[in-house]
């Protein structure tokens, strides 16, 4: 509190607990051209961007609001199951309008101008409107299928892990294939961290200079 110094804690989470995670405040620029927590409905809540949105359906990002008094979320939007859809930005935090970046497994990420303001019987006022519409860069690699898969370590911790297989690919027919393996440690308080759903099956594949694929 600005007014008397006094510190609040608002909320408190295991930082290798993914499913936790509850997003960051979203911000806007104060009349000094810098960026401030946005306060909502008359200073009672803040707005909650989480773009990973960790779940055990996998990651699904969400937008939420926190009431500071009650120390409560709500969950106001999620992305879609079969697409990975983030929040980019919030343009207008008090009409809910937003700019998304939208993808799926066959669907080259492109951008969204969603508003989340409803209408009478729920439905949103104004449709997703699509505003860039990118092509697939390589389209090389369509067929190429991706699916998440789990399994158990050799000391019992669960873990999952992406799986490509190459376009036109029959277990039946071809067999078994040789298999290229990229990982990376990672650190974590418990078994069942270890174990949480991380990435999404439904993301675009993208290629850099980093990646192993």
């Amino acid at each position: 509190k600005p007014s008397t110094g006094a510190i609040v804690k608002l909320m408190e989470r295991n930082t290798t607990d993914a499913y936790a995670n509850p997003g960051n405040p979203v911000t806007e620029k104060n009349q000094w051209g810098r960026d401030v927590v946005k306060l909502i409905d008359n200073g009672g809540k803040l707005l909650m961007n989480n773009t990973t949105g960790s779940s055990p359906k996998g990651d699904l990002p969400f937008l939420a609001t926190f009431d500071i008094a009650a120390k409560k979320t709500d969950i106001i939007w999620r992305s879609p199951e079969g697409y990975f859809e983030s929040i980019v930005k919030v343009l207008n935090p008090d009409k809910l309008e937003l700019l998304t970046r939208k993808e799926s497994e066959k669907e080259v990420p492109n951008f969204w101008i969603k508003n989340l303001s409803t209408g009478s019987g729920g439905k949103a006022k104004i449709a997703d409107r699509q505003i860039t519409r990118f092509t697939n860069p390589y389209p090389q690699l369509e067929g190429v299928t991706k699916e998440k898969i789990k399994y158990k370590r050799a000391d019992g911790v669960d873990l999952t892990g992406d799986l490509y297989l190459p376009k036109g690919y029959n277990k039946t027919k071809d067999g078994k294939l040789p298999v290229f393996i990229w990982a990376y440690p990672a650190e974590f308080n418990s078994a069942a961290d270890a174990a949480q759903i991380r990435g999404s099956e439904h993301r675009f594949t993208l290629l850099n200079w980093g990646s192993a694929i």
